[in-house]
């Protein structure tokens, strides 16, 4: 199949703007907080957030694409809603946080689930592993993640 790259590309399109769209949510939430230690775990999230955005460029990079046309695609694709949210309901919008954490950590371990075979077969064994690489990473953040915003609704 050899849509593999362009199938897992679009697939990615969605994570991205998933990471874009959560920290909206995070932002918006950070206005809002007036606890430091919160505003400190919620910014380490948003922080995440990018660095997330960049690893999921990286393996769009490892796919032959242009990074520019992606952001561009994803944008144009996959729609972004907005959250409006008063002051009160900060439990309301840890639990929005939560839910993209949790759909996040499932969507990377379902794209790790993919069959890799082809993508090795399209862009060689290097590419193929270094996109799983980065996939297992993104895991592991959401899980890390998931654990922390479970621990904030604790609170």
């Amino acid at each position: 199949m050899a849509n593999t790259g362009r199938v897992l590309a679009s697939l990615l399109a969605r994570a991205y703007v998933a990471e874009f769209s959560e920290a909206e949510v995070i932002s918006e939430t950070l206005m809002q907080v007036s606890d430091d230690g919160l505003w400190d775990s919620l910014f380490n999230l948003i922080r995440d957030n990018e660095i997330h955005r960049l690893m999921i460029e990286e393996a769009v990079k490892l796919l032959g694409f242009d990074v520019k046309n992606f952001r561009e695609y994803s944008a144009r694709t996959v729609s972004v809603r907005s959250y409006e949210f008063s002051d009160e309901y900060i439990t309301t919008m840890l639990e929005e946080i939560l839910k993209w954490e949790v759909w996040a950590l499932k969507y990377y371990s379902h794209l790790l689930n993919l069959n890799f075979s082809e993508i090795s077969r399209e862009f060689g064994e290097d590419v193929a592993s270094r996109i799983q690489t980065i996939l297992k990473d993104l895991v592991t953040w959401e899980n890390k993640h998931v654990n922390i915003v479970k621990e904030l609704l604790q609170k």
